[in-house]
């Protein structure tokens, strides 16, 4: 496998393919289930399309996030709340990836909510659920380029 590229830094993240990976425990997420509603979780990187994330900016701070290998949308559902599990859907979500204060760091949350995809623990196959704390490493992002 060649060489990753390093993670996107200093910048909203731009259209592109990515692997989402938590800063704290440093796991990928997966939508290994292409069925409705399937739950995003925890993974380790095994670069393959299940892995992969096509997020399109699609200006003002929004978002859309599509798992490659399902072709289904990151979605929490409208007006969700805390725990809420992010899971697999035909329909878009818009979300919003905000860089935090360490460069290079983001979180993800829905945008008509004050909450964020988080994992609250490094066990694998852990469901990313909403939080409503944005200042946790378990709560933040990093967007790494798969191409």
């Amino acid at each position: 496998m060649p060489p990753r590229k390093p993670h996107i830094i200093g910048e909203s993240v731009p259209t592109g393919r990515y692997l989402i990976r938590n800063v704290r425990w440093l796991c990928y997420l997966e939508l290994p289930d292409p069925n409705d509603a399937s739950e995003v979780i925890s993974a380790v990187e095994e670069n393959k399309m299940t892995q992969w994330w096509n997020v399109v900016d699609l200006g003002n701070g929004k978002h859309s996030v599509m798992n490659q290998g399902s072709a289904n949308y990151a979605n929490s559902g409208f007006r969700a709340q805390k725990g809420s599990a992010v899971v697999g859907r035909s329909n878009l979500q818009q979300f919003k990836i905000t860089e935090c204060r360490v460069k290079g760091t983001y979180t993800i949350g829905p945008t008509d909510v004050q909450l964020y995809w988080g994992l609250s623990d490094d066990q694998l196959g852990t469901p990313v659920q909403l939080d409503a704390i944005p200042n946790t490493e378990r709560n933040q992002w990093f967007f790494i380029p798969v191409d």
